[in-house]
């Protein structure tokens, strides 16, 4: 299902942490299904792909992370002791390799295409 939000949604903010909540890239998936999400990474798989970290942002409009991306506070900015995490942007869409969820997942990614397309044409016209 794809959020008619067009605003970008900054996640929790605790001085004692990095800003953002903390959650697995599955849950960020389930929980911001069909939105761009920005993430600090805290961790990585046996494939050093990113597994969780800090959600910084959760769009529907993948402009929103740029923005999100030049509020946060640069490295030089930062205590000496602060761990330096990277950023991960993504797509929030179940991960799905064959069967019936394939099939869901692709007629969901096909459908998604299609509001995409006709927003950016309805924004060309402006």
């Amino acid at each position: 299902m794809v959020s008619s939000r067009s605003r970008a949604t900054p996640s929790d903010r605790s001085p004692e942490r990095p800003s953002g909540q903390l959650m697995t890239i599955d849950e960020a998936i389930a929980r911001f299904q069909g939105e761009w999400v920005l993430m600090k990474v805290t961790a990585v798989d046996e494939h050093h792909w990113p597994s969780q970290g800090y959600v910084i942002v959760h769009s529907s409009e993948e402009q929103d992370l740029v923005e999100a991306i030049k509020r946060e506070r640069r490295e030089h900015d930062l205590p000496s002791d602060t761990p330096r995490l990277p950023y991960y942007s993504f797509r929030a869409y179940p991960q799905v390799t064959t069967g019936p969820s394939f099939d869901t997942a692709l007629r969901q990614f096909a459908a998604d295409l299609e509001v995409g397309r006709a927003r950016y044409h309805a924004r060309s016209k402006r």
